[in-house]
């Protein structure tokens, strides 16, 4: 029973409920954390390679399913833009 109960408790810690507001901004921001993590640890792992944002995508797939696609997009757009200033370089931009 105390194991039931442990493991219950870890997952409404995890995947709380998303019914009020706030267990909607709590999921957002969860969702926003896991995904902006794996996104640099993956632009980390392929710059420790020698490889440049610009050819990212010759290298990586991401699978996009639930809330993560809209999440996942804006935030590889705004890691290329803002942290690596990669958009445009290919185009003499």
């Amino acid at each position: 029973m105390d194991e039931k109960v442990i493991s219950e408790t870890i997952t409404k810690v995890l995947y709380p409920n998303d019914e009020p507001e706030a267990g909607k901004k709590l999921r957002l921001a969860q969702q926003y954390f896991f995904v902006s993590c794996s996104l640099q640890d993956m632009l980390r792992l392929y710059g420790l390679i020698g490889g440049k944002p610009e050819t990212f995508h010759e290298k990586f797939a991401i699978q996009l399913n639930d809330t993560h696609p809209s999440i996942a997009v804006a935030e590889l757009m705004r890691l290329l833009v803002d942290e690596h200033q990669s958009v445009g370089k290919r185009h003499g931009r």
